[in-house]
């Protein structure tokens, strides 16, 4: 399993995801067909993700504020920021959009980039769209965020596994908060988790036991697993 800073995970994920499409506010899918076909359906939200790096995580926030009536008249709605674990001068912002395709107009637009300038931004930023099947009810507050990215054999046999291991991740601490797929290949799934101690959650992505349980359950590629630190934690 491979640690990695956000350049890398992004680069990963754009090698998957690059492309958009026109989806509607929420669209339907059939599960991912494979050994056990099913005609269940899900409900999956447009999600625009944007990471760069900034000279200051104050000052692009205070500009971000400033550019969220902005966002709110095209209906994008803020789902969160985080920084980077490794580096607190990468901001990765959450969105939820009406399309990926308004989404991607909109990370694009000229008026995006003015915007990014007064930020702070002081690099190229990169853009990801997912179609993201759960995302948190509430709050969260816990001080890290945890995302591994791989690619699965069949989404039912590995949802069914996933869901039996929650006992062992609840007892690391994690919280599961975001499921979410690639919008070109419905096979890479990537799933947040929030916590609280950092040493626990490290020792049980290295561990044996969920090495075996990807295994278990038809995960195929190598897992890529990228820190988050929540700005808004106590």
């Amino acid at each position: 399993m491979r640690n990695c800073n956000f350049p890398l995970i992004f680069t990963f994920l754009v090698s998957l995801s690059c492309g958009s499409r026109d989806n509607n506010q929420s669209e339907s899918f059939s599960e991912i067909k494979g050994s056990n076909e099913s005609n269940e359906k899900i409900e999956a939200i447009p999600i625009l993700i944007m990471t760069y790096p900034v000279e200051s995580f104050s000052t692009w926030k205070s500009a971000f504020e400033e550019d969220k009536s902005n966002r709110e008249s095209l209906n994008i709605v803020d789902l969160g920021d985080l920084v980077s674990y490794e580096d607190s001068r990468m901001v990765s912002v959450f969105l939820k959009t009406p399309s990926h395709k308004k989404g991607e107009e909109f990370a694009k637009s000229d008026a995006m980039q003015k915007s990014l300038k007064l930020m702070g931004v002081i690099g190229d930023a990169n853009i990801i769209l997912i179609d993201a099947l759960q995302l948190p009810e509430r709050p969260v507050p816990q001080r890290y965020r945890m995302m591994i990215t791989h690619e699965i054999e069949e989404y039912n046999h590995w949802k069914k596994i996933f869901d039996q291991h929650e006992p062992e991740r609840r007892d690391a601490g994690l919280e599961l908060i975001g499921l979410g797929r690639s919008i070109i290949n419905a096979k890479i799934i990537s799933v947040m988790f929030a916590f609280d101690d950092m040493d626990a959650a490290q020792i049980f992505a290295a561990s044996d036991e969920l090495r075996n349980a990807m295994k278990e359950s038809g995960v195929i590629s190598d897992p890529i697993l990228a820190w988050y630190e929540n700005p808004r934690a106590n």
